[in-house]
């Protein structure tokens, strides 16, 4: 939202100002929705005639920290207007002259400097340069007035969407204590900074695209390896091929020279040896990066099976007990089969496992061999080495100076090639390394991924979960008198109150309890706060965050969190396949509105994690 502030003059009219008006700050609801008097300099430019002292003064690091932060920042009116300019995308790749998908604070002054030259006026940065920007590159205004509005962001609504206060009783019941909830009107917003996408917000069709790209890089860095392996690269092609004309001029020299002629035969049949013992190492060398990679191979596929497994005992873990009751017969029948097929689902997969993990025993028992092999080669090379060197020490006290100078351009040719190789090595086994990394790290995601979709096929939810869905999904559009927080249905979710406050967490707490004729005494009760509902959970240790392990279930409750007392929730009505989620949300948009998310990690507005319900009405 806040990327719109910036160039906000294009819609003045809007608000019956002049373009040209002077906005402050960075948060777009503040100043658009009335909650500050946003144009006390109106009719001068939006970002105001900045001299080249102030850009010395801006504080780079904190423009260009995470937009979700700018109402803790104290950020001058130009540092506001650079914040929200690098917002843009465009913008971001622009600045991002070395390419890493992110902009850092040189790149930033260094774009800013080149900004202010566009107007031909390096002494100030005006509105012009700014909006030959704008045009260069077609961002367009309307656009994203437009997407503001479909999202439920009415531009020159009097009521802000945040800070509304929400009254909760005391125990004593002898007053009142404040306390805010953060109801974002459309929360499938996000104003993450753009850049390359990470794995853990890839959807599974994603990830396996993005692991194809991943297996192809490393292909090509096995191709690369074993070529510097095997002598096959230029630059070591051309090492060697001046070694041997070093060689050739050394050993003709050998022959033809009186005093070493005799020794001829002798070195010549050495250095054979040794280029023969050489070939037999590089073979060596490509055999064993062959079945270090169908190691790494297995291990991954061992790996993934086990994430299998343990998804799997987990769900099994998770089914509920059958009650024997009559009128549970059905779901009792329903988790009887479940539990049938997840033992016969863990069985074959443990058997799978021990399968994979004898065939891994094979292949360490190949590689052991290889690496006997190459300690082998290795000490004949060193003995081959040692002859050498005695041979050099007979040629240095009986050969001509013409000799030991051949010998000499001949061995240093020789050192040449092995430090080119070492060095080509080096590179090359470092990128394999790394790709192969890469790829590791892909896999454990999509196991991880797969295995959580394949346990949960296997949950059942509690009939008061599956109660609290169908409550939900039959709320869908209803929807609040204009901006009023108050509405026939939603005095219902509010136990009758007519307050005027935000309402997301008392539509939850009347999906788990009133809605269901009940108190919900057992989990969070009624709360008009979102933050409480997570207190308590976390209380209760069914609270997990975002950035942990848990995969949410549907029935979980989704939350936002603005602060320690402001936030927002819904709950998850569907968890998919591939990680992403539905939830319906009372309060979005003025109303009750489904939101889907490709994950947890994509949410964005402030998303905290999940109040884990089954867990909790289980306890």
């Amino acid at each position: 939202m806040t990327v719109y502030n910036v160039f906000v003059n294009k819609n003045l009219s809007t608000q019956g100002l002049p373009a040209g008006s002077f906005i402050y700050g960075g948060n777009f609801n503040n100043h658009i929705n009335g909650a500050s008097n946003p144009f006390k300099l109106t009719g001068s430019s939006i970002f105001q005639p900045a001299t080249k002292e102030d850009l010395l003064k801006v504080d780079y690091k904190k423009i260009l920290s995470n937009a979700n932060d700018g109402d803790n920042l104290q950020l001058s009116p130009l540092e506001n207007s650079l914040k929200e300019f690098f917002a843009l995308d465009k913008i971001k790749v622009l600045a991002d002259k070395n390419g890493d998908g992110q902009v850092s604070e040189a790149e930033a002054q260094a774009y800013v400097n080149e900004l202010v030259q566009k107007d031909g006026n390096g002494e100030t940065l005006s509105l012009a340069d700014f909006e030959k920007v704008i045009n260069e590159q077609g961002i367009d205004l309307e656009a994203i007035s437009k997407f503001l509005n479909s999202v439920g962001i009415e531009i020159g609504t009097s009521q802000p969407e945040v800070a509304q206060v929400a009254p909760m009783q005391t125990q004593s019941q002898a007053g009142t204590i404040a306390r805010r909830s953060y109801a974002p009107k459309s929360s499938n917003y996000s104003s993450a900074p753009a850049g390359p996408k990470s794995i853990n917000n890839m959807s599974l069709e994603e990830l396996k695209t993005e692991k194809a790209n991943r297996e192809s890089t490393l292909s090509e860095k096995e191709k690369n390896l074993k070529a510097v392996q095997s002598g096959n690269t230029e630059s070591i092609k051309s090492a060697k091929e001046q070694m041997e004309q070093a060689k050739k001029s050394y050993e003709d020299a050998l022959k033809n020279d009186s005093k070493t002629a005799k020794f001829a035969k002798n070195i010549i049949n050495n250095n054979k040896q040794i280029e023969k013992n050489q070939l037999q190492l590089d073979k060596n060398a490509l055999k064993i990066t062959e079945k270090q990679s169908e190691i790494s191979q297995q291990k991954s596929s061992i790996s993934s099976a086990e994430t299998m497994l343990s998804s799997l005992e987990g769900a099994l873990s998770k089914l509920p007990s059958v009650t024997g009751k009559p009128e549970d017969k059905a779901k009792d029948k329903q988790i009887e089969a479940k539990r049938n097929q997840l033992n016969k689902e863990i069985s074959a997969k443990k058997k799978e496992i021990q399968k994979l993990k004898s065939q891994l025993e094979k292949l360490n028992s190949n590689l052991a061999e290889l690496q006997e092999e190459k300690t082998q080669l290795e000490k004949e090379k060193s003995d081959l080495q040692t002859k050498k060197l005695q041979l050099d020490e007979v040629i240095n006290k009986t050969a001509s100076e013409a000799v030991k100078s051949k010998l000499e351009a001949y061995n240093k040719a020789l050192k040449n090639v092995d430090a080119v190789k070492a060095k080509e090595l080096e590179a090359a086994n470092s990128a394999y390394s790394s790709a192969q990394k890469q790829v590791q790290e892909i896999n454990a995601v999509i196991s991880q991924k797969e295995a959580n979709a394949e346990a949960s096929k296997y949950s059942v939810s509690s009939d008061k979960i599956d109660k609290a869905l169908e409550l939900a999904e039959s709320q869908i559009g209803v929807r609040e008198n204009g901006g009023s927080n108050d509405s026939a249905e939603i005095r219902k979710y509010k136990n009758g109150s007519v307050d005027g406050n935000p309402w997301c967490a008392s539509f939850s707490s009347w999906l788990y309890g009133a809605g269901q004729g009940s108190s919900n005494s057992k989990t969070f009760g009624y709360t008009a706060s979102s933050q409480e509902i997570k207190r308590k959970a976390t209380s209760a240790g069914c609270y997990a965050s975002k950035n942990s392990n848990y995969v949410p279930q549907k029935g979980d409750l989704a939350m936002w969190s603005k602060s320690a007392s402001s936030g927002h929730v819904g709950i998850v009505s569907k968890v998919y396949a591939d990680g992403s989620f539905d939830v319906i949300e009372g309060n979005s948009g003025n109303a009750v509105k489904k939101h889907h998310y490709s994950s947890k990690h994509s949410v964005g507005g402030g998303f905290d994690g999940f109040v884990q319900m089954d867990k909790w009405l289980q306890a």
